[in-house]
């Protein structure tokens, strides 16, 4: 019942839903706030028909709740259903079962496939301006958790309910439009795996760079992410000592051995692309390895070298060297 779309539908007048597994009938009205989807209010009937008079006192009654919710919105804050997600971010979840049944009033399953979207830091945008983005995503991405955490606007998803592609399309064509960007998890099943995977998300949307695009992955900024990690936490120069012999013979004879051998590595040691992205002659290129092979001791048919000095050209990449 939770994933029938009519559910969640503004103005829409009571309507009647089966319950199989108990043999009963109910009346539904729709709840709303601020043009918010907030709950139902629902009428159990196991022995007889509603009739068009109960179908319209059922309405009349929603309409009563609804003006108690806008005269009581901070306490409709207060329990909002943004709890669950909150509990589990924040590792303060006490009753395991109950936290799954909450999940299960608004259609979600423990193992639905699930993913989390990280706005870029509200942290300098007034409460204004975020409410009205989170009221806008409320509206257009139906049966998602839109809250504010730890300074960003989160959106968790599940794609049991809404697909993965429509959403994306909706956040991308939003994000566009008032020049932001936003982080994406992978897609994951276990709701406990939330606080890890928001982690992820919240990585990607910080270390990204790219703006021709608006939704990252990790897999967009994970060389930005290693390289911020390393910096910051090595307690040893880690810089390869034969590649400091090629920068120091540049500096000497004006050459750029250095960019060539960063080169000819990402392109995997092969030669025809190589000399192609530097716009020189194969034998010249080959001239050059030969003279890098002279000046440095390298390995260069060995892995783990050749790992070891991409490394060193993305790190020399922070100081905007190479």
């Amino acid at each position: 019942m939770n994933r029938k779309p009519n559910i969640r539908l503004m103005d829409q007048k009571p309507y009647l839903v089966e319950l199989e597994k108990w043999n009963w009938k109910t009346c539904v009205t729709n709840l709303f706030l601020n043009s918010i989807h907030k709950g139902w209010l629902i009428a159990n009937n196991k022995s007889c028909e509603f009739s068009n008079g109960f179908h319209f006192l059922l309405e009349r009654m929603g309409h009563k709740v609804e003006k108690w919710l806008s005269l009581n919105q901070t306490q409709v804050d207060t329990y909002s259903k943004n709890e669950p997600i909150l509990e589990i971010l924040s590792d303060t979840v006490q009753d395991v079962a109950l936290l799954k049944r909450k999940l299960e009033g608004y259609g979600w399953e423990e193992r639905d496939p699930k993913a989390v979207y990280v706005l870029e830091d509200f942290e300098q945008k007034s409460n204004t301006v975020t409410t009205v983005l989170m009221h806008h995503f409320e509206k257009a991405l139906t049966n998602t958790f839109v809250l504010r955490y730890d300074g960003h606007l989160l959106i968790v998803a599940n794609f049991a309910i809404i697909s993965q592609e429509s959403l994306e399309m909706r956040m991308d064509e939003f994000l566009l439009s008032h020049k932001m960007i936003a982080g994406s998890s992978p897609v994951f099943d276990n709701i406990f795996n939330l606080r890890i995977n928001y982690e992820t998300a919240r990585i990607a949307v910080q270390y990204a760079s790219n703006q021709s695009k608006r939704l990252f992955t990790l897999q967009d900024v994970v060389i930005a992410y290693i390289r911020f990690v390393i910096k910051n936490n090595a307690i040893i120069k880690i810089g390869n000592p034969e590649l400091e012999k090629i920068k120091n013979y540049d500096r000497q004879h004006g050459s750029s051995l250095y960019g060539t051998l960063k080169m000819y590595l990402q392109n995997e040691r092969r030669i025809n692309e190589t000399a192609q992205a530097l716009y020189i002659h194969r034998s010249k290129l080959k001239y050059r390895i030969e003279k890098i092979e002279e000046i440095a001791d390298l390995e260069l048919d060995d892995f783990n070298e050749r790992m070891y000095c991409l490394l060193c050209f993305i790190l020399d990449e922070t100081d905007g060297e190479g």
